[in-house]
Order: structure tokens, then C-alpha cells, then sequence
């Protein structure tokens, strides 16, 4: 679906590599044996690098599936669609939340939906997806405590120093 809708709308994708070094080779091999699109990117994963993060704050539209890189990026205010095309109700978001334009989550969706979804996003503003999506995705990510780490941080640094 993702790389007929990518072809249809002049989209280029970029697919963030999920392997280790070890493995590169066969997670590569495999995209370009099955995927035609020209504009076609491939992110190998480095963690030196956050390259996974890389991608998708490069991205208009993020495509994963159940994702805590997924989750984290929608917190930060990135459009992203969540997908679950199997019977699984693992790869469904948590607690209810797979209801709303940034998931699918069917085995039966068809590409007419989906090229629909995908098109609903991108039509968005930046602030119309935060309107609708700033509750919900501040929950993935929540802090136990209201104080900020750099305060934290401060806070321990300035008590080391002084009983120095």
C-alpha cells in the first residue's frame, strides 16, 4: 500500500532499517528485491546516530506499526499513522486508542481506505494534528514527576559542589 500510494502521489519514502550491523546486508537485499519506487531511501539503523529518530523527524507523514519510537514521535507533535493489517490486536495501539485518524487497524482496510487516511494526514495543518493529537500522545510519554530534567540535573550537580 505504502509504496502505490508513495508512486500515485509523487511521494518519496525513506525505511528506517530495523537490523543490527550483523545483518544489514539481508534487511537491504530484502527492500530492494521487493520494493519498485524510485524515490526510495534506506536509513540503516545506528544508535551512535538516532538515525531511527532521524527519519521520521525528516517525514511528513510517518507509516509504523505498534512503535514506541512511533509513540514517542507523535508526543513530540509528528503525524504518524499507526497500522495493523493483522488479526493481532498486539500491534493495536494501548488502552483504546487505536480510534482516531492516526491509526488503521483491520485486517480487512483496503488501499482505497488507506490512500484516504494518508491524504487526510497530509491535508492537515501542523495545528490541527496537535489539536487532536496533544492529549493522547503526551500519555505515551509522561513523566512521573513534574520537575524538568535539566532541573534535575542542576539541582544534583549544585549539591555535589557544594559538599565538595
Amino acid at each position: 500500500f505504502l509504496e502505490a500510494y508513495c508512486k500515485e502521489n509523487n511521494k518519496s519514502l525513506i525505511v528506517a532499517g530495523a537490523c543490527k550491523e550483523w545483518s544489514f546486508s539481508y534487511e537491504y537485499r530484502f527492500l530492494m528485491e521487493n520494493l519498485t519506487i524510485d524515490r526510495l531511501t534506506f536509513a540503516p539503523n545506528d544508535d551512535n546516530n538516532f538515525s531511527s529518530y532521524r527519519a521520521m523527524e525528516g517525514s511528513i507523514v510517518t507509516v509504523t506499526t505498534n512503535s514506541t519510537l512511533g509513540y514517542e514521535c507523535m508526543a513530540a507533535g509528528s503525524k504518524v499513522l499507526f497500522c495493523n493489517f493483522s488479526n493481532d490486536k498486539y500491534y493495536d495501539m494501548p488502552d483504546g486508542k487505536s480510534h482516531g485518524p492516526w491509526a488503521l487497524s483491520n485486517p480487512d482496510v483496503t488501499y482505497s481506505e488507506f490512500s484516504k487516511r494518508l491524504d487526510l494526514l497530509y491535508g492537515m495543518t501542523d495545528c490541527q494534528w496537535l489539536d487532536l493529537t496533544r492529549c493522547i500522545g503526551q500519555e505515551f510519554v509522561q513523566i512521573a514527576d513534574d520537575s524538568m530534567p535539566q532541573d534535575i540535573l542542576a539541582n544534583e550537580i549544585k549539591s555535589g559542589l557544594e559538599n565538595y
